[in-house]
């Protein structure tokens, strides 16, 4: 019984070692990987006007860009606009909190706006 327990843990321990979330940076836009081909934008130092794509290649591996995740734009304060694609269903927590976006374009595929995603804006 215990072999077979150790067995267990050793299974368990591996995947989570090989599960373990990208991170990377492209076309000026940082993005944590969700899953086999699926991205988050994530936090960064954002200015300007910024475009976030639909789709994303890293490594020869293209991903479909499906969240801005929690406190992706939070007080980037140089920022003046975003467009979010199509693909994107959800805004994560303070995603855009105290940010200095004036104008911003959310699609209607998204039906997730976590708690905070425009505080003090």
């Amino acid at each position: 019984m215990k072999t077979k327990l150790i067995n267990v843990l050793i299974v368990v321990a591996a995947f989570f070692t090989t599960a373990k979330a990208d991170t990377f940076a492209e076309g000026g836009l940082n993005y944590l990987t969700l899953s086999d081909n699926t991205l988050a934008v994530t936090k960064g130092t954002y200015s300007g006007t910024i475009t976030v794509p639909q789709t994303v290649t890293h490594s020869g591996k293209p991903y479909t860009v499906t969240e801005i995740g929690d406190s992706a734009f939070q007080k980037c304060t140089s920022a003046t606009s975003v467009t979010i694609p199509v693909t994107v269903t959800r805004l994560g927590k303070r995603a855009f909190d105290n940010c200095g976006i004036t104008e911003i374009t959310i699609p209607v595929n998204v039906v997730d706006i976590d708690e905070g995603c425009f505080n003090a804006c």
